[in-house]
């Protein structure tokens, strides 16, 4: 299984900054019941960058374009560097 990341907000139907999250799933065992049924790992953690909701793509996960957020080159690129 290849491990996947992936960002949210923390709160995201709130008029205030809020931080941005990282989930990451990795590894895996089986479930009690016996059967194929897997549970990932997961570890989530705040990048250290909090935003307005309306700022966010949850479909790009990162700061999309054509928002106005003063430092949203420098936030996508750390959450670009976290991911790799």
């Amino acid at each position: 299984m290849e491990t996947k990341v992936k960002f949210y907000l923390h709160a995201p139907n709130v008029n205030t900054p809020t931080p941005i999250m990282m989930v990451f799933n990795y590894g895996y065992k089986l479930t009690e019941q016996g059967n194929e049924e897997r549970k990932y790992q997961r570890l989530k953690l705040a990048v250290g960058w909090s935003i307005l909701p309306k700022d966010w793509s949850q479909e790009f996960q990162r700061i999309p374009p054509g928002s106005r957020h003063s430092q949203k080159i420098q936030i996508n690129a750390d959450i670009s560097k976290v991911e790799s």
